[in-house]
């Protein structure tokens, strides 16, 4: 799962404007507009049973000139089956180097959801290049996935 960095570059995931500044958070969402604004995001490799994130792209509608940088923290729910969907083609981004999950908090409420997703066995995949940084946590059983996406 890679952001658009240069049209060059594979995509996993499609990015959009999706913020002005002001984050968006999927808790002031209903269901259907939280889907609606996580397509404005990224595109989404299968079905989304829940999904709970913040969003915040400087790039739109921004009034200050030249600003810049996208901040992605999202957590999906999907049928355990799919989460392959997510990863695939990512086999050489895998890492066993341990990356921050404290984000989750700002992204979850939910005190047992939250529990679930920290206890959670995750394959975790990392790239970075110039200009971004990009992590996704993927739990096969479970069909957790936990994405983090910097960009600069």
């Amino acid at each position: 799962m890679i952001f658009r960095k240069a049209a060059s570059l594979p995509l996993f995931l499609l990015l959009s404007a999706c913020g002005g500044g002001q984050p968006i958070r999927s808790q002031d969402l209903s269901p259907e507009a939280r889907l609606e604004e996580l397509r404005k995001a990224i595109v989404l490799k299968s079905d989304i049973i829940s999904a709970e994130f913040v969003l915040l792209d400087a790039n739109r509608s921004s009034s200050v000139p030249g600003a810049s940088g996208k901040s992605y923290k999202i957590f999906l729910k999907l049928k355990a089956t799919n989460v392959r969907r997510w990863t695939a083609g990512k086999d050489d981004w895998i890492t066993s180097f341990p990356k921050d999950r404290s984000w989750v908090h700002d992204v979850i409420r939910d005190p047992a959801l939250l529990h679930e997703i920290e206890t959670a066995q995750y394959s975790t995949y990392y790239k970075s290049e110039q200009g971004y940084d990009y992590t996704l946590w993927a739990d096969y059983e479970k069909g957790f996935l936990l994405i983090r996406y910097l960009q600069n």
